[in-house]
Protein backbone atom coordinates (compact mmCIF):
# COMPACT_ATOMS: atom_id res chain seq x y z
CA UNK A 1 0.00 0.00 0.00
CA UNK A 2 1.44 3.61 -1.51
CA UNK A 3 1.15 6.70 -2.93
CA UNK A 4 3.00 7.10 -5.89
CA UNK A 5 4.66 9.27 -5.78
CA UNK A 6 5.27 9.51 -1.93
CA UNK A 7 6.04 12.76 -2.64
CA UNK A 8 4.54 15.74 -4.18
CA UNK A 9 5.34 19.58 -4.70
CA UNK A 10 3.17 21.92 -6.03
CA UNK A 11 2.44 25.62 -6.57
CA UNK A 12 0.41 27.03 -4.11
CA UNK A 13 -3.80 28.04 -5.68
CA UNK A 14 -5.70 25.50 -7.63
CA UNK A 15 -4.47 22.39 -7.83
CA UNK A 16 -6.10 18.86 -9.73
CA UNK A 17 -4.91 15.58 -8.02
CA UNK A 18 -5.82 12.78 -11.12
CA UNK A 19 -5.62 9.43 -9.46
CA UNK A 20 -5.72 5.80 -10.23
CA UNK A 21 -6.36 3.07 -8.17
CA UNK A 22 -4.48 0.35 -9.09
CA UNK A 23 -5.16 -1.69 -6.44
CA UNK A 24 -7.47 -4.56 -5.58
CA UNK A 25 -9.15 -2.38 -2.81
CA UNK A 26 -10.74 0.82 -2.57
CA UNK A 27 -8.89 3.96 -1.88
CA UNK A 28 -9.17 7.66 -0.79
CA UNK A 29 -6.74 10.35 -0.99
CA UNK A 30 -6.95 12.69 2.08
CA UNK A 31 -5.11 15.64 3.03
CA UNK A 32 -3.58 17.01 6.49
CA UNK A 33 -3.20 20.40 6.56
CA UNK A 34 -0.02 21.15 8.76
CA UNK A 35 1.42 17.46 8.26
CA UNK A 36 2.64 14.81 10.71
CA UNK A 37 1.20 11.88 12.13
CA UNK A 38 -2.64 11.01 10.99
CA UNK A 39 -4.36 11.21 14.85
CA UNK A 40 -5.66 7.81 15.92
CA UNK A 41 -7.86 7.35 19.11
CA UNK A 42 -7.14 5.06 22.40
CA UNK A 43 -9.40 2.37 20.44
CA UNK A 44 -7.07 2.36 17.34
CA UNK A 45 -9.85 3.88 14.81
CA UNK A 46 -8.82 7.04 12.89
CA UNK A 47 -9.83 9.85 15.06
CA UNK A 48 -12.43 11.66 12.73
CA UNK A 49 -13.23 14.31 15.07
CA UNK A 50 -9.59 15.12 15.25
CA UNK A 51 -9.16 15.08 11.72
CA UNK A 52 -12.14 17.52 11.16
CA UNK A 53 -10.93 19.92 13.89
CA UNK A 54 -7.40 19.96 11.81
CA UNK A 55 -9.19 20.77 8.77
CA UNK A 56 -8.51 17.72 7.03
CA UNK A 57 -10.32 16.77 3.85
CA UNK A 58 -10.22 13.83 0.94
CA UNK A 59 -11.31 12.61 -2.25
CA UNK A 60 -14.07 9.74 -1.27
CA UNK A 61 -12.53 6.09 -1.81
CA UNK A 62 -13.00 4.96 -5.21
CA UNK A 63 -13.37 1.36 -6.27
CA UNK A 64 -10.30 -0.76 -8.12
CA UNK A 65 -9.03 0.22 -11.16
CA UNK A 66 -11.24 3.26 -11.40
CA UNK A 67 -9.59 7.31 -12.28
CA UNK A 68 -10.77 9.94 -10.11
CA UNK A 69 -9.45 13.31 -10.28
CA UNK A 70 -10.37 16.29 -7.56
CA UNK A 71 -9.60 19.97 -7.89
CA UNK A 72 -8.84 22.15 -4.37
CA UNK A 73 -7.39 25.43 -3.48
CA UNK A 74 -4.71 25.35 -1.35
CA UNK A 75 -2.21 27.51 0.39
CA UNK A 76 1.08 26.92 0.84
CA UNK A 77 2.40 24.69 3.60
CA UNK A 78 2.83 21.21 4.48
CA UNK A 79 0.09 18.51 3.88
CA UNK A 80 0.16 14.99 5.04
CA UNK A 81 -1.34 12.66 2.04
CA UNK A 82 -3.11 9.33 3.90
CA UNK A 83 -5.69 6.69 3.21
CA UNK A 84 -7.57 5.37 6.16
CA UNK A 85 -9.67 3.05 3.74
CA UNK A 86 -9.99 -0.19 6.29
CA UNK A 87 -8.24 -3.30 5.10
CA UNK A 88 -9.60 -6.77 5.78
CA UNK A 89 -7.59 -7.45 8.23
CA UNK A 90 -8.60 -4.43 9.78
CA UNK A 91 -5.61 -2.51 9.48
CA UNK A 92 -6.40 1.09 7.95
CA UNK A 93 -3.80 1.14 4.46
CA UNK A 94 -2.38 4.60 6.68
CA UNK A 95 -1.18 1.72 8.92
CA UNK A 96 -0.01 -0.31 6.09
CA UNK A 97 1.98 2.81 4.52
CA UNK A 98 -0.23 4.42 2.28
CA UNK A 99 0.76 8.03 3.01
CA UNK A 100 3.02 10.38 2.05
CA UNK A 101 3.68 14.07 1.88
CA UNK A 102 2.49 17.26 -0.73
CA UNK A 103 4.94 20.41 -0.49
CA UNK A 104 2.84 23.34 -1.58
CA UNK A 105 4.93 26.42 -2.20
Amino acid sequence: FAFEPAQVDAEAGVITFATTNTGSEPHELAFLPGGGDVPFTDEGEPDEDALADAGAFELEAYGPGRDCNATYELDPGTYTLFCIVEAPDGETHYEKGMRGTLEVR
